[in-house]
């Protein structure tokens, strides 16, 4: 039998065979059941309460509340829309370049990064757990600044308090006026990216879309840059795509992940439709697939590469490369 009902048969036959299975375990030997099953408790409770503690570590933030209720939303519902583990950090997972250009000729010449990369952990919220800076301190002040320099040297830029974060986390947001729009930058990717990422007002109806913002407990960022420039970052170890990034789009599900790579798995096969997409009008769902977090830079020379990254985000919501100095 096909169809819905075949698929609960046999769905209820298999649920079936395994309570029988246990049934005749137990009868069999059922001193050496019952410790596995104690076993088995015992191991899923401790495991679960490590990943809560670890929960809360994170702090405030994101958008699933905190407590249990928390935890259960982002174990439960979260955990099953993310990407697997490891596949943060692969250039291969991104689509292909814009075919429209805007904000890509900025040049983003990033060497390597030295060190092992930061721990990180979580969704909403997603932190940087080590490597992190003193919370509130000179390395975030100078990205904030940048922030607000970016801001009042584009007059299409607007410095604010994140909406997708903390309360307290700096922002930076782009609002396009009508005539600031070319027709190549409404069929861009920017426009379908940043179109779920909405500044102040959920509902979409603002101008306003948030492309960066800073954690200021730990001096990490979450933004949103052009394939080929989110290429680089991922390639020179500055950082990683959030989990969940292009978790709504198509490309993050189909084709399927285990499928050989020469058959459907390349970019141009689980990304090609973007093209076509983005010259709809159709706004997209939540976190794009290039929104990644950035590490937090440990010194000056750091901050001056992660303060580049921040000009390519720039440059990718404007549509051009941004003024940058006075």
């Amino acid at each position: 039998m096909s169809g819905p009902t075949g698929a609960l048969k046999h769905v209820q036959s298999s649920m079936e065979s395994v309570a029988g299975l246990a049934k005749g375990l137990y009868a069999r030997a059922p001193a050496s059941t019952a410790t596995l099953l104690s076993l088995l408790l015992s191991y899923l409770i401790t495991t679960a309460r490590s990943d809560y503690v670890l929960y809360r570590s994170l702090g405030v933030g994101g958008l699933a509340p905190p407590g249990p209720i928390g935890w259960l939303v982002h174990t439960f519902i979260l955990r099953p829309l993310a990407m697997s583990s490891g596949r943060e950090k692969d250039p291969e997972r991104l689509p292909v370049s814009d075919e429209q250009v805007q904000g890509q000729s900025l040049s983003l010449d990033l060497p390597k990064r030295k060190g092992n990369a930061p721990f990180t952990f979580g969704l909403m919220p997603h932190r940087q757990l080590d490597q992190t800076l003193p919370e509130d301190g000179a390395m975030q002040k100078a990205l904030a600044s940048h922030f607000n320099k970016l801001a009042t040297l584009n007059i299409n830029l607007r410095p604010s308090i994140s909406v997708l974060e903390a309360h307290n986390s700096p922002s930076l947001q782009v609002q396009h006026s009508p005539k600031d729009i070319s027709p190549a930058q409404i069929r861009s990717y920017a426009r379908l990216f940043l179109s779920g990422l909405h500044a102040p007002r959920s509902d979409g109806s603002s101008p306003l879309k948030e492309f960066a913002h800073i954690h200021l407990h730990d001096g990490s960022l979450h933004l949103v840059l052009s394939p080929s420039h989110a290429r680089i970052v991922l390639a020179q170890g500055w950082g990683e795509l959030h989990r969940l990034a292009g978790a709504f789009y198509r490309g993050h599900w189909w084709p399927l992940l285990i499928l050989p790579k020469w058959l459907a798995n390349d970019a141009k096969a689980r990304w090609g439709y973007l093209a076509q997409r983005a010259q709809s009008s159709r706004k997209a769902a939540l976190l794009p697939p290039t929104y990644l977090m950035i590490y937090a830079p440990r010194d000056e020379e750091e901050l001056q590469h992660v303060k580049r990254i921040i000009d390519a985000a720039a440059a990718f919501a404007l549509g051009h490369e941004p003024i940058s100095e006075p």
